[in-house]
């Protein structure tokens, strides 16, 4: 049954994820506690007494009818015996496999030098290449194990899909009793069902598909999974959502890139729809960016991963602060720097008098609450605190973009996308890497101005986007701006006179909603 009445338009909001949500909806993950939770639905891992399997054995006893309690009693017998030992097969082979691939891709991880790598966050993830599958790990310990691991929930899957035959041999008055515990157990058995043909896809070669392993210690044993994801999910969303609905509008303040849509619609396959069933438009934004903000970019300090560059940020940071009166959120790209930051600088913006916020130190909405209550606290964030979040009014006059937010290229999905355009004779990095970190950007930008009655200056302490050749797809796709390229002594004194000025604004104002300012739609 439906959850939804029929419908045949949509909006996507937000739709800048639409290929993120794709990815992750599209993608597979293979791992022990799939598997050992499935079966501790059928027989309960703690209590052997409770389970489907248990629950289903006591409601025969409901049954009336002398045909119903001799096939009960043989499926009774049938769960004692072979199922309930076939099940057992399985858990302890899915214990073995996963505690052997573990110290296995633990001790691949040691001998290559990875572990070392991450070490930090005690993480491994390991890309499944041309190269990889002709190690012995891959060859002699996974695909050995998966494939014994594929058969042995098959043999079970079987033995349920026997049990669910006989049980439809009862009487409808009895299925009725039993459809609840027989919806369960149809559900386990298919979803094991489709674990199996996700091992048996895992091993087997596809250049449409990235996969990788993720190895992670917990209570300081190793714990791997096995991933799997598309490389594109344009013939899936064209399949899915294009070809079965008349009209899809998407919209986002940031879909569009130097002011054309193109990156958007490759990557949400947006290229495979007729041009006479598209059509687009990008609205000017409702506030005036000219009056009420400045973009300011220091010159002088030194690009990141440069010696310097932290001391030089620290520096930066607290000065733009002082200017500011607090009022500030600062932006990372990277949990490191950011608790390197901050431990640097928390006890000097609190001598300054204001309050030194720090995700991690407390729940996103209790934190983003707190940054609100207090007018001139500082906020330093990273990640989901680019975009989603709205903070209008006196409570934040200050962005500070620490770096550029090129994603990180070492991410298997990223890595593998960046091969593929390689491969193709593409420039993956103006093609692909440079407009997901403009979409980052504009987001990160976008925490400034939320309504008309806003005023305040957004820094970019990552001189790159004036000096290399890519900066100025950053710079024009913003807003209308006054923008101060120049030396930070320069930059510092045009926010002391933004900030001094009292001519345009007050801090007392009517906040005034704030709209969207790009959109995209499809019609059929």
């Amino acid at each position: 049954m439906a959850i939804l009445p029929p419908f045949q338009k949509i909006i996507i909001d937000e739709a800048h994820h639409l290929e993120d949500v794709a990815t992750a909806n599209l993608s597979t993950t293979i791992s022990k506690f799939r598997i050992v939770k499935l079966l501790g639905r059928l027989v309960n891992l703690k209590d052997t007494r409770k389970g489907l399997l248990q629950y289903l054995k006591s409601k025969f006893k409901e049954v009336s009818s002398v045909h119903d309690k001799d096939i009960a009693e043989k499926i009774t017998d049938r769960i004692n015996t072979e199922i309930l030992e076939t099940r057992q097969l399985l858990y302890d082979t899915v214990q073995e496999i996963f505690e052997d691939m573990s110290q296995a891709v633990s001790n691949y991880g040691r001998h290559t030098g990875l572990q070392k790598e991450a070490m930090k966050d005690e993480e491994i993830r390991l890309r499944i290449t041309d190269s990889f599958v002709s190690t012995e790990l891959w060859q002699d310990v996974i695909e050995n194990q998966f494939r014994k691991l594929s058969a042995d929930t098959r043999r079970f899957v079987s033995c349920l899909t026997s049990l669910l035959d006989e049980l439809a041999e009862l009487s409808k008055k009895s299925q009725d009793m039993l459809s609840s515990v027989l919806i369960d157990i149809l559900s386990c058995k298919m979803r094991l069902k489709l674990v199996a043909n996700e091992i048996d896809s895992f091993v087997v070669k596809n250049e449409k598909v990235c996969k990788w392993i993720e190895m992670k210690k917990y209570a300081g044993e190793p714990v791997v999974r096995f991933c799997a994801a598309p490389l594109s999910v344009s013939e899936d969303l064209k399949t899915c959502l294009y070809d079965h609905y008349r009209t899809i509008l998407l919209t986002s303040a940031t879909l569009a890139i130097n002011k054309t849509f193109t990156f958007f619609k490759e990557s949400i396959g947006l290229h495979q729809i007729p041009e006479k069933q598209l059509s687009e438009l990008i609205l000017d934004s409702p506030f005036d960016y000219q009056r009420q903000s400045m973009l300011g970019i220091p010159t002088d300090i030194a690009e990141p991963g440069q010696p310097g560059y932290v001391s030089a940020l620290e520096t930066s940071i607290l000065q733009a602060i002082e200017i500011s009166e607090g009022r500030a959120l600062v932006l990372f790209t990277s949990y490191s720097l950011l608790n390197n930051l901050y431990q640097r600088l928390e006890s000097q913006i609190t001598r300054l008098g204001f309050v030194c916020l720090k995700q991690g130190a407390g729940s996103r909405h209790n934190l983003l609450e707190a940054f609100k209550k207090d007018t001139t606290s500082v906020l330093f964030a990273t990640d989901s605190f680019w975009e989603g979040i709205d903070v209008r009014g006196d409570a934040l006059e200050c962005v500070i973009l620490t770096r550029l937010p090129f994603k990180v290229p070492t991410e298997p999905i990223i890595e593998a996308r960046v091969e593929a355009i390689e491969k193709a004779g593409g420039d993956a990095f103006f093609q692909y890497s440079v407009p997901m970190a403009v979409i980052k950007f504009k987001q990160g930008f976008g925490r400034l101005i939320r309504s008309r009655e806003d005023k305040g200056i957004v820094v970019v302490f990552d001189r790159r986007i004036v000096t290399k050749r890519y900066g100025r797809v950053f710079l024009q796709s913003l807003p209308d701006i006054r923008c101060i390229k120049d030396k930070k002594d320069v930059v510092f004194q045009e926010m002391r006179h933004f900030f001094g000025s009292d001519t345009a604004f007050s801090r007392q104002g009517k906040d005034m909603p704030s709209g969207k300012t790009t959109k995209y739609s499809l019609h059929k």
